[in-house]
């Protein structure tokens, strides 16, 4: 139990710290409070990546529509504009799918490595004492 409990508390530490991180930064959009509740729901069940990219999907569909209407812009300041968002919610997304990821290889080598660990010390070693 404490092989799969201790690295997903600390997954779950870990993405909640970049989310406080995310918010004190004062170039990112404000997040309102029902998605601050779904957050911390969503930490409660461990299930922090899943989160991750889904706002890492959102964050591609803005980028995708500001794109979109960059292209049918009627005048040159707001295709600027609208580029200048695209650009944003690209950054934004590719920053998310990159906390996803980490988030997501923290969990499965410490899984790996402590299941690995406890095969050999509750398997191996006692194959290789009887041996003697």
């Amino acid at each position: 139990m404490a092989f799969i409990l201790l690295p997903s508390l600390t997954m779950t530490g870990f993405s909640f710290r970049w989310y406080l991180m995310d918010a004190d930064n004062q170039s990112l959009p404000e997040v309102p409070l029902w998605r601050w509740s779904l957050r911390l729901v969503v930490l409660m069940l461990q299930v922090a990546p899943i989160l991750r990219y889904l706002d890492s999907i959102r964050y591609g569909v803005l980028s995708r529509w500001a794109e979109h209407k960059a292209k049918t812009a009627a005048t040159e300041e707001e295709r600027r504009r609208e580029e200048t968002r695209r650009v944003k919610y690209y950054t934004l997304m590719v920053y998310e799918d990159a906390d996803a990821t980490l988030l997501r290889l923290h969990f499965f080598c410490y899984e790996k490595k402590k299941k690995t660990e406890f095969f050999l010390f509750f398997a191996v070693v006692p194959i290789l004492t009887d041996q003697k």
